[in-house]
C-alpha cells in the first residue's frame, strides 16, 4: 500500500545554522512478547523506527521529547552502529515542549508536518522560504524550477509538493544562469531550459500515484524550504481540472457574494474542496462595471465564505478584453488550477493556483489573514515555449 505522504527527505532549521553538532550515542532495542521490534530508544529517551529495511534510524513519535532536542548521527545498539538519517512525518506534532529541534541538513531529514503545531516558533516568510514552482519532462523523473533566488542553497535538502503529495527532490545541476539555455518552459524541452534541475527518485509505483491522471505538460509542482514543509500540514483534496464538467457554486453563496460587492455575478465556478474535512474553493466572476473586470476567489467552511481574494483589472472593450485576466476568449481560461493546500500552525489555509492562460498571471499563492485571502510571494506570468 502507497501512503498517504511520500517521504524521502527533509530538513528544517530551527537552529540558525545548516548543521548541528552530531554525536553517537548509546540505545536499546524494544522488546514485545520478549522479541526485539522496530523501536530502538536511546539514553535520553528518544525514540526511533528503522527504516531502509532497518539498517538506519529515523527518530518517530512516541519519546520524551522536550526544551532543545538534538539529533545525533547515530545511535549504538547491540554492537551495531545504526545511522540517523532524520525524523519521521508528525514526530513533534502538537509537542509545545520542544522549542528547538538541531540536525544536519546537509544529511538528515524531516518529514512533512513533523513541526506542526509544536513549540518551535512559526513566523511566515523568516523561519523558511516560500515555495517555488517547478516543472516535469515528459519521464516525470526530471524536473526544472525556471526561478531561483540569488540567496538559494543548494546543499540542503529539498521537496517536490504536487497535490496532498510530498517528496524529495535530488540537485543535479544549476542552468538558471545558462545563457544558451532556454527561457520559459516546456515538458517536450525540459532538458533544454533555463533554471536548476533536480530529479524524483522515487519508485515507479509512487511516482505513478503520486501523478497518477496527469500528464506532464498538466503538472506543475512546487520546490519547498523543508522548513515550510514540517511545519504545515497537507490535507487531500479534490480539484476541478480541464475538460471536466464546470460546477457552479451554491444559490445562496451567489446572492451573498452579489450583495457584497454590489455588482451582478456573471458566474461562479467550484475549483475544489478539501476531501477528510470542511473546506471549499471557490470563484466568483463579476459583470465589468466602468472599465473594470472584477473575481473574487472564496474559501468556505460550512457553507459560509471565511475569506477572500478580490482581483480587478481595467479593461478596454473595444480591444475584446471582458475578463480580469485580460484575455478575449469568452471566459475559456476562468478557472484557476488548485495545486497546493496546507494549512498554518494557526489554521489559517495557504492556497496555490496554476491559471494557464496567455496574457494573464499563471501561477500564484494566497494565504488567509482573517477574512482576507493575501497575494503573496512572486506571481508568474505565462512562462510556457512551443
Amino acid at each position: 500500500m502507497i501512503k498517504k505522504w511520500i517521504w524521502a527527505g527533509l530538513a528544517l532549521l530551527s537552529a540558525g545554522s545548516l548543521s548541528a553538532q552530531a554525536q553517537t550515542v548509546q540505545g536499546t532495542a524494544e522488546l514485545e512478547d520478549g522479541q526485539q521490534t522496530a523501536y530502538v530508544t536511546d539514553a535520553n529517551g528518544y525514540r526511533y523506527q528503522r527504516v531502509s529495511e532497518g539498517t538506519e534510524l529515523e527518530l518517530c513519535e512516541g519519546g520524551r521529547y522536550a526544551g532543545t532536542v538534538q539529533l545525533p548521527e547515530a545511535v549504538v545498539c547491540g554492537g551495531e552502529t545504526l545511522p540517523v538519517v532524520g525524523i519521521a512525518a508528525k514526530a513533534f506534532w502538537g509537542n509545545k515542549d520542544v522549542t528547538e529541534v538541531r540536525w544536519d541538513r546537509e544529511k538528515q531529514y524531516v518529514g512533512p508536518s513533523a513541526f506542526y503545531k509544536s513549540g518551535i516558533r512559526y513566523y511566515w516568510n523568516y523561519t523558511f522560504d516560500i515555495p517555488g514552482y517547478i516543472y516535469p519532462d515528459n519521464s516525470l523523473y526530471l524536473f526544472v524550477r525556471p526561478s531561483v533566488p540569488e540567496w538559494h542553497s543548494f546543499s540542503v535538502i529539498e521537496w517536490l509538493e504536487f497535490k496532498q503529495y510530498n517528496a524529495r527532490l535530488t540537485f543535479v545541476k544549476d542552468r538558471s544562469k545558462d545563457e544558451e539555455a532556454l527561457w520559459g518552459y516546456s515538458p517536450w524541452r525540459a532538458d533544454q531550459m533555463q533554471g536548476a534541475y533536480y530529479e524524483l527518485r522515487i519508485l515507479d509505483a509512487v511516482r505513478k500515484e503520486m501523478f497518477r491522471g496527469y500528464e506532464a505538460h498538466e503538472i506543475v509542482g512546487l520546490v519547498s524550504d523543508s522548513r515550510f514543509l514540517a511545519q504545515h500540514r497537507f490535507p487531500a483534496f479534490s480539484r476541478w481540472k480541464y475538460p471536466e464538467k464546470e460546477v457552479s457554486m451554491s444559490a445562496a453563496l451567489e446572492a451573498q457574494m452579489e450583495s457584497r460587492y454590489g455588482r451582478t455575478l456573471r458566474q461562479s465556478r467550484y475549483i475544489g474542496n478539501l476531501r477528510e474535512e470542511d473546506g471549499r474553493v471557490g470563484i466568483f466572476e463579476f459583470e465589468p462595471k466602468d472599465g473594470e473586470a472584477m473575481i473574487v476567489i472564496a474559501w468556505t467552511v460550512g457553507g459560509k465564505v471565511k475569506a477572500t481574494y478580490v482581483k480587478t483589472t481595467e479593461i478596454d472593450p473595444s480591444e475584446g478584453e471582458n475578463s480580469v485576466w485580460n484575455v478575449d476568449d469568452d471566459g475559456t481560461y476562468g478557472i484557476p488550477q488548485l495545486l497546493c493546500v496546507a494549512f498554518d500552525p494557526h489554521d489559517n489555509v495557504i492556497l496555490w493556483f496554476n491559471h494557464p492562460a496567455p496574457e494573464s498571471m499563471n501561477l500564484f499563492g494566497l494565504r488567509q489573514q482573517g477574512d482576507q485571502l493575501q497575494l503573496f510571494g512572486e506571481d508568474q506570468w505565462y512562462v510556457r515555449v512551443d
